[in-house]
């Protein structure tokens, strides 16, 4: 059994633990593409920035600890034992608590170790002119994501999980919408303005001619403006 009396002794970790709940969608196959893209990104990394839990995991972790009983198990209990009066919602939770403790000591411990081993490494490069600074950590920063997976599930597991001291920072639900016309409008109007900008890109060689008959119209404005004094000074010797 791992042993955590070391618990008070460990850094704060700032942890981010979430779920994602699919909730509705109108195929089978939208429902599998969601979850695949999900699988392939919320995935443990090689840092351990984002670990996951499973529900599996969870029950698996409570029978073996002897937090989740069956019916039968749970009535041969002694009327003292706190175990005897859980619902099954709050033996998964009980479950989920003391794994993700375990789980948040873990990214703790590492934290520690992250420190202990930048402070060494200060202190083999300290001399008497340069001694070795105290290593600071940003507080701000996030040190681990723990993905519950399919748990919780239910307004009532959710609010069994805060029973027992712990909760989740944040719940992302998923689901499809159907498109409004609206959607169905603005995608015409997009696809008229590319169709437009092309027939105007193809006209393009007519510009030139354009030009050059603006050109000359400019051209023959000013040799209607040069004649003017002309004839004025026609008409003042008359």
């Amino acid at each position: 059994m791992e042993d955590f009396s070391d618990a008070a002794s460990l850094p704060h970790a700032n942890i981010f633990k979430f779920t994602i709940i699919s909730k509705s969608f109108f195929s089978k196959e939208c429902r599998e593409k969601v979850q695949k893209r999900i699988d392939e990104n919320l995935v443990p990394t090689s840092n351990d920035k984002i670990r996951q839990l499973t529900r599996e995991e969870i029950i698996n972790y409570g029978k073996q600890k002897q937090i989740i009983l069956d019916s039968a198990a749970q009535l041969a209990l002694p009327d003292n034992d706190p175990r005897k009066n859980l619902s099954e919602a709050d033996q998964v939770a009980r479950s989920a608590a003391d794994k993700l403790f375990e789980m948040t000591c873990q990214v703790r411990r590492a934290k520690k170790d992250k420190i202990t081993r930048l402070e060494e490494e200060a202190a083999a490069k300290a001399t008497e002119e340069h001694p070795a600074q105290p290593v600071t950590v940003d507080d701000g920063q996030l040190d681990a994501m723990l993905h519950l997976v399919d748990y919780p599930q239910t307004r009532e597991e959710a609010l069994a999980l805060s029973r027992h001291s712990q909760s989740l920072n944040g719940v992302f639900v998923v689901s499809q919408v159907p498109k409004s016309d609206a959607d169905d409008e603005e995608e015409a109007i997009d696809e008229e303005d590319e169709d437009m900008g092309g027939s105007e890109g193809d006209d393009g060689d007519d510009h030139p001619d354009k030009e050059k008959e603006s050109a000359a119209g400019e051209q023959e404005e000013k040799r209607e403006q040069a004649n003017t004094p002309d004839s004025t000074e026609e008409q003042a010797a008359m």
